[in-house]
């Protein structure tokens, strides 16, 4: 099926930026609403130098029976394929993807700034896009970060990480005990759990959190998270869960800053021996 991405809003011409001569090699990120229907979604879809992108990751919510500030949830990827980028403008361009099964989606991508832009599907429908360099990404000189230990209440497993630059970074969160016993490790955190804290507040991303990782936070017949999970952990190298196991794992946007993430154990709960991971997406 044929998506086409209209552009109602009249722009600016001092607005606008020049549109990028090729996008090979870069990660597309999107962000788009619609709340009027209490709409969100999420997009990152790698471009390869060679012509074929990744979808690495879907997440959407378009439940509007869901409470408020409507999290994001991880949803089944939509397969891989080739994309073709054309520069139309001094400031526009178009990217049209076509999976592996011949469907296509098309973007009409106006440039506000020479990494991104916003557009219309039609008002309030909106969607924020940016690019970022994945060479860039893959050449940081920490991509994941992770700290085993014994947990305890009064005794938890910290983690820190600086998101740089002026732009958002994705990152993968996983509070893992079940699955270390298939590799041997013994009095395993039974139910692990991790919070996201920028200084000593709280982080509450729009990307909703998963306390137990193959189980959707909300009820309502929602699909699994599984299959886009396991997309993230294969492309990242990280080692599979358990299948039905409580390890925790999010996958949340953040802002430049300074974060802590902290897993510990609530009184009553024994803990056990965990894991604590932090990966960066391309």
């Amino acid at each position: 099926m044929k998506h086409w991405l209209w552009l109602l809003l009249l722009v600016s011409a001092n607005a606008l930026a020049v549109a990028p001569d090729s996008v090979a090699g870069k990660v597309f990120r999107e962000y788009g609403a619609f709340p009027r229907v209490g709409e969100y979604w999420e997009r990152t879809i790698i471009l390869r130098p060679d012509g074929r992108y990744i979808y690495l990751k879907y997440g959407s919510q378009g439940v509007p029976t869901l409470p408020a500030p409507y999290p994001i949830l991880i949803q089944d990827p939509p397969k891989d394929g080739t994309y073709t980028y054309v520069r139309t403008g001094e400031s526009t361009a178009t990217l049209e993807l076509v999976d592996d099964s011949g469907n296509k989606q098309s973007y009409a991508l106006p440039f506000s700034s020479l990494s991104g832009g916003m557009y219309w599907n039609f008002v309030p429908n909106y969607s924020d896009f940016y690019f970022t360099d994945l060479a860039a990404m893959q050449s940081a000189p920490v991509t994941n970060v992770s700290m085993r230990g014994q947990v305890s209440p009064g005794h938890p497993l910290i983690v820190g990480l600086v998101i740089p630059g002026t732009q958002e970074r994705e990152v993968l969160i996983r509070a893992v005990g079940p699955s270390l016993a298939p590799f041997g490790v013994r009095g395993v955190w039974a139910d692990p759990d991790f919070q996201l804290f920028q200084g000593s507040v709280p982080v509450n991303p729009k990307e909703a959190h998963y306390g137990d990782w193959s189980v959707q936070p909300f009820s309502g017949g929602l699909p699994s998270a599984v299959a886009g999970f396991q997309k993230i952990f294969d492309y990242l190298g990280a080692f599979p869960l358990l299948a039905g196991s409580k390890d925790a794992a999010d996958v949340v946007r953040l802002a430049p800053g300074v974060y802590t993430v902290v897993a510990s154990a609530n009184a009553g709960d024994a803990g056990g021996e965990a894991l604590l991971e932090v990966y960066t997406l391309p």
